[in-house]
């Protein structure tokens, strides 16, 4: 009787669990986690991870967890973190919710309008944010420093009209006139982490930063001629003063700093006709004394070889030599008598090439770009032959 009884309840609760039992859904999918861009801090007392869904379409969250007294901070939509060495801080971005993001998409709200990242400043030892940015694109801290980083933002948004204003049509528009020129354009800040002041660099293109030094380098662009350049500086993070370094160029690229700060270099060229081929040089830049290390001409070069500006020149370890790219010259001969559309468009094979016609047309970017190395002694200051 009792066996029958036992018996009885076995299948009333086994009923019972797959009544409950239902098809899965993309909010189930959700619900599976992964752990993600995982980094430890330089003694590892911080471990950081990105904790996302297996579908990409549900929000995530960032860990902070601290080994010395195991306690975790989690924040959500974090992201694309960064420790300092003293693990005092970790900087990361916040990404917007993604049904935001789709409710913006759906109503066609320009992109410039839609939400954007913020960033984030968080304090170990009070176990809080220190401080946040918002609207904050990119941003780069130096490897082995504490005190300081690089924000680049997105052009502040501009304060919305009062419905009575639009009633006032012959009222001048005065607000338009109030705002900087942070209103107008993208730009970047130098934050300082312990004191929380911010240096202000407008119109600017790209940075590079040394692992341990107290300068960064940047170049600026002309916000009305968009594919010119303003120039190259130096920026000192203690006298936070900007040095010019260099105007004279078209357009400034490929910037690589040594591991102190006090050696870098940067291509750039002069022709702004063909921007397409337009001849780079290379410069070393040392001291407040500025070298012109590879010219169009093809200095420092073998003969009929030009500088490779394809890949980014780099320094040594110990900052003792630069290495650069440099290629052979291709020259290319157009018959000029001919107009654009009586050219014909064929592909032509040689049996001494290497690979056949389809495979140099998927790799046409790789092998345009393919140079061989050669350095630059920054001691002795001679050059070498290429390595190969």
């Amino acid at each position: 009787m009792i066996k029958n009884i036992v018996t009885l309840i076995f299948f009333s609760f086994t009923t019972l669990v797959f009544a409950q039992k239902r098809s899965l859904s993309h909010e189930d999918y959700d619900l599976w986690k992964s752990i993600t861009d995982t980094k430890i801090s330089n003694k590892g007392k911080l471990i950081v991870s990105v904790i996302t869904t297996s579908t990409k379409r549900g929000d995530v969250y960032i860990e902070i967890y601290n080994t010395e007294n195991n306690k975790k901070f989690t924040f959500f939509n974090g992201y694309n973190s960064s420790i300092t060495q003293d693990e005092n801080f970790v900087i990361f971005q916040r990404k917007p919710k993604y049904e935001v993001i789709r409710k913006e998409k759906k109503k066609k709200v320009k992109k410039e309008k839609q939400s954007k990242d913020d960033l984030f400043i968080y304090d170990v030892n009070n176990n809080k944010i220190y401080d946040s940015i918002v609207r904050a694109s990119f941003y780069k801290i130096p490897e082995e420093s504490n005190d300081w980083l690089v924000i680049e933002k997105f052009k502040n948004k501009k304060p919305e009209k009062k419905k009575e204003d639009s009633l006032k049509t012959n009222e001048k528009d005065t607000v338009k006139s109030k705002l900087g020129k942070a209103f107008k354009q993208n730009y970047a800040l130098v934050y300082n982490l312990k004191t929380k002041e911010k240096d202000t660099i407008f119109q600017i293109k790209d940075f590079v930063l040394s692992k341990e030094g107290r300068k960064f380098y940047y170049t600026k662009k002309n916000q009305k001629k968009k594919e010119k350049d303003l120039g190259v500086f130096e920026y000192d993070i203690v006298s936070r003063s900007k040095i010019v370094i260099d105007t004279t160029n078209y357009i400034y690229d490929k910037l690589s700093v040594d591991r102190t700060g006090k050696q870098f270099s940067y291509i750039a060229a002069k022709d702004s006709t063909h921007i397409d081929s337009l001849r780079y040089q290379l410069f070393y830049y040392k001291d407040k004394k500025l070298l012109n290390l590879v010219d169009t001409i093809g200095k420092n070069l073998r003969k009929n070889w030009e500088l490779g500006a394809g890949q980014t020149a780099f320094f040594s370890e110990s900052g003792n030599r630069l290495y650069f790219y440099s290629k052979p010259k291709v020259e290319y001969q157009k018959d000029t008598t001919l107009l654009e559309d009586e050219v014909p468009q064929v592909d032509v094979w040689n049996w001494k090439d290497k690979m056949i016609q389809p495979e140099q047309n998927a790799r046409f970017e790789e092998l345009k770009n393919s140079a061989f190395i050669s350095y630059y002694n920054t001691e002795k200051k001679i050059h070498s032959s290429y390595t190969g």
